[in-house]
């Protein structure tokens, strides 16, 4: 347990460097000269330094592209300064293209975007400033995520053959929010939370009081996904800091579901093995505050403020401490989303989407308990079989998210 805090502690500590670096180099650049927005060269390349893909693209201009146009004239901007974004929206306003989110590398050729770059991507670029020094219209035939490949022929890797679902494509409105759906409900069985949702029930079903069950089952539950919601929604802030580069996107989400998928499997065998079990209850922390809540919800002088303020403290304690043990959960659909350059509040749409079913097995049972007055859920073979049917699913994710970065690259 210990060994995973440390991980989770290294990765915010990364993530927030990453982002303050982000942020000191936007404001210690100096402006883009007006002068550059007044050429009217064909060819705009929106780079950043930093970028391992640029780089390719960059020797892509110099052998390839200057070598068969050498006065071709390349109008080259840097992200990291402050006007770049300014110019990208003057060309989408004058070629009609949209731009949820500014990437690299973005080139834009007589009125054509191009989105990251690939060999595939290359070959394309030529082609249309051979159009156009033609004096031809050029029109795009392919597809960033359309590659050649042996027997196949052409196909789109972004679409994958899931079993029931048939052919599906990944990024579309529809597959977006299902996984969100399906990562919820399997984060949602989390064996620390359930259990202390059970623990509460199963002291306050003692009461035998309804509107005791309500409020107190509520304050748990309500602060279970509001804190849960909050460090998801700083999670997906810290890492969208990192998607302007395209590759790197892809390996963050392989590394992201592969090492969930392997914490999952090796969850999966040791619940197979001895039960369900919680480590995190084992942390001394954990466990005076669960000692303290116990006493203050057995005590018939508590008032009821300070018994929300122990059951609301007692949640927020067990999200933050479990944290590292399902993580990998919301870092890969955060990851997900910051791929798509979608707007903000379509991603937002979707995390209150997967936040909703993440609490939705806690939900029915505590609309159970305040209904019947009774815990009816066995959480022992239905926790470890989802965990292994979640480790799958992360795994598979992994998988593909390597042969989109092996196809890209």
């Amino acid at each position: 347990m210990e060994s995973k805090q440390r991980i989770l502690v290294f990765v915010l500590i990364a993530l927030l460097v990453a982002t303050a670096t982000h942020i000191v180099s936007a404001f210690g650049q100096d402006q883009v000269p007006d002068d550059v927005f007044s050429n009217e060269s064909y060819y705009h390349y929106f780079y950043d330094e930093r970028c391992p893909v640029c780089q390719e693209q960059e020797r892509f201009h110099q052998e390839v592209l200057r070598e068969e146009f050498p006065d071709i004239e390349i109008n080259s901007y840097d992200i990291r300064e402050s006007g770049s974004d300014e110019r990208l929206e003057q060309l989408s306003e004058k070629y009609g293209f949209e731009v949820e989110r500014q990437v690299v590398p973005m080139t834009v050729v007589g009125g054509n975007l191009y989105t990251g770059f690939s060999e595939q991507d290359g070959q394309e670029i030529l082609e249309n400033v051979r159009a156009i020094e033609r004096g031809e219209e050029f029109e795009r035939e392919q597809d960033r995520f359309v590659t050649e490949l042996p027997f196949f022929g052409r196909v789109d890797i972004r679409s994958v053959n899931l079993p029931v679902l048939g052919e599906t494509d990944l990024t579309d409105s529809v597959m977006v929010p299902f996984l969100g759906v399906l990562l919820g409900t399997l984060d949602g069985f989390n064996v620390c939370s359930i259990g202390a949702l059970l623990l509460i029930l199963g002291i306050v079903l003692k009461l035998g009081s309804r509107k005791k069950i309500l409020a107190y089952g509520g304050a748990f539950i309500f602060t279970t996904v509001a804190v849960y919601g909050v460090l998801f929604f700083t999670f997906y802030g810290a890492v969208s800091q990192l998607f302007g580069y395209f590759g790197v996107i892809e390996s963050l989400i392989a590394f992201a579901a592969f090492f969930a998928g392997l914490m999952a499997f090796s969850d999966f065998l040791k619940f197979y093995k001895h039960g369900p079990t919680c480590e995190t209850t084992s942390s001394k922390f954990i466990s005076d505050i669960r000692v303290k809540v116990t006493k203050v919800l057995k005590n018939p002088k508590a008032g009821l403020t300070s018994t929300l303020g122990a059951i609301m403290l007692f949640a927020a304690a067990m999200v933050v401490v479990e944290l590292p043990c399902s993580a990998g959960f919301p870092a890969t659909y955060s990851m997900v989303l910051g791929s798509l350059q979608i707007p903000f509040y379509l991603s937002a749409i979707y995390i209150i989407i997967y936040l909703f079913f993440y609490m939705l097995i806690e939900l029915i049972i505590f609309t159970g308990a305040v209904i019947s007055k009774e815990i009816w859920f066995s959480q022992d073979k239905a926790v470890t079989w989802l965990t292994l049917i979640a480790a799958l699913i992360l795994l598979g994710l992994g998988t593909y998210y390597s042969n989109i970065l092996s196809l890209i690259i």
